[in-house]
């Protein structure tokens, strides 16, 4: 990570977050990056996709307007009057702008022949289809392959500037590990983060209530929303993102999937082989445990999950040298699939135990926090938050070891 970023994530111990505060930050930045930004980009591009079938339908009916005053068709926005509602892109006034979409029409060198082409500004991010109109007046759309691929890694790269600053957040309370992964297995902690962010109490949070939060933490949270921002490059290509709509908290459950199950908790218990013998950076795995799902025709049914496989990239953290404070801090993402390809990816972050530090007598172990920030399969509704444990069976952390993983889904 850049050090400008870095330093803009940097808290201040001296902060003096209470352990409640603590907690209610960290779990806006979990639902922010689980939950809140998955579903607020789908919305986003909904709408930007919506508002490019209107501005198509609109240059439509103004060639229509010119041809009857002219006999033929124009190939210029300023010619049918539409230079204000679309403005250049760039200063050669290449293409047109509106709503996050560029437009380009082209004409017939007869006069009778018409097309208006609309493409994302920036595609995954502003939206992912492309839209054609021509004289016959239908509106032709079609996927952008590549879409998929940008939105993906978006929301990676978001992620992983998110743990630098869940990073501080968590060595503010070393020592509170354990209690602030119990408190954010809380039930209540989704509702409570997001009417955190609901700022006008309208039941919906939009992207512009995101980018002028103020509420507790507002000092940690919002150079990460500034981060936020130019991943997500808001307004680009004359986006409103003011007019964009928001996200309640109903449409963050995904029981609209008919092939979701709803789960009420994922634990998993690992066993390992760490491989590095300085640090703990990588720990492949694999994992045994259950999903427990809600039926509505049987109570508690339990799936269970065998040699699944663990993967873990943990760094000494926040920066790229320990931190001189918290020596034994370590966290970095986590991914967990199981043979039937049903997995979720999330971070893990934890301190080592005091005395439990490598060439010590006393074997280390690893208290951490989990945010799980993507399901797939049968695990799509474990997006939430909970607590592991690794234990390694030496002091020197190459040897093998043995976690437990609990993750409570924030929609239930």
């Amino acid at each position: 990570m850049p050090n400008k970023q870095r330093n803009i994530l940097r808290v201040r111990r001296e902060s003096g977050f209470t352990l409640v505060e603590l907690v209610v930050v960290i779990a806006i930045i979990a639902i922010l990056i689980g939950l809140l930004l998955p579903a607020v980009q789908k919305v986003r591009e909904a709408a930007n996709t919506q508002q490019a079938v209107r501005h198509l339908q609109l240059i439509h009916a103004a060639e229509r307007s010119f041809f009857q005053s002219h006999g033929a068709y124009s190939g210029s926005f300023d010619e049918l009057g539409l230079s204000g509602e679309f403005q250049c892109s760039d200063a050669s006034c290449a293409s047109r702008q509106n709503n996050g979409y560029l437009y380009t029409l082209t004409l017939d060198p007869s006069g009778g022949v018409w097309q208006a082409l609309s493409l994302p500004a920036v595609v995954g991010k502003t939206g992912s289809t492309k839209l054609v109109t021509d004289q016959t007046g239908g509106i032709f759309t079609a996927p952008l392959p590549e879409a998929d691929a940008v939105r993906a890694q978006m929301l990676a790269n978001i992620r992983d500037n998110a743990i630098p600053a869940l990073f501080q957040l968590v060595l503010q309370r070393p020592q509170d590990v354990s209690e602030i992964a119990r408190r954010l297995e809380s039930r209540g902690t989704l509702t409570h983060s997001f009417s955190n962010l609901d700022l006008n109490g309208d039941g919906r949070v939009t992207l512009t209530e995101i980018q002028n939060y103020n509420g507790v933490g507002a000092d940690v949270i919002n150079p990460f929303i500034a981060i936020i921002d130019q991943e997500m490059q808001l307004g680009a290509g004359g986006e409103d993102v003011n007019a964009l709509p928001g996200v309640s908290l109903e449409m963050l459950s995904p029981r609209g999937n008919n092939t979701y199950i709803p789960i009420s908790n994922l634990e998993a218990n690992i066993n390992g082989l760490a491989n590095d013998p300085v640090a703990i950076e990588y720990l492949p795995a694999f994992a045994d445990g259950s999903v427990r799902i809600v039926d509505e025709n049987r109570d508690n049914d339990e799936l269970r999950f065998s040699q699944a496989s663990f993967f873990a990239r943990l760094t000494a953290g926040p920066g790229p040298q320990p931190d001189p404070a918290v020596p034994n801090s370590w966290g970095g993402v986590f991914t967990l699939t199981d043979v039937n390809g049903d997995g979720i990816t999330g971070i893990l972050i934890g301190v080592m135990r005091p005395g439990a530090n490598p060439g010590s007598n006393q074997n280390p172990a690893l208290d951490g926090l989990v945010i799980a920030i993507r399901g797939g399969g049968v695990w799509t509704g474990a997006v939430g938050a909970g607590d592991a444990t690794i234990n390694w069976a030496r002091p020197s952390l190459d040897g093998p070891f043995r976690a437990q993983l609990h993750v409570v889904p924030a929609v239930q």
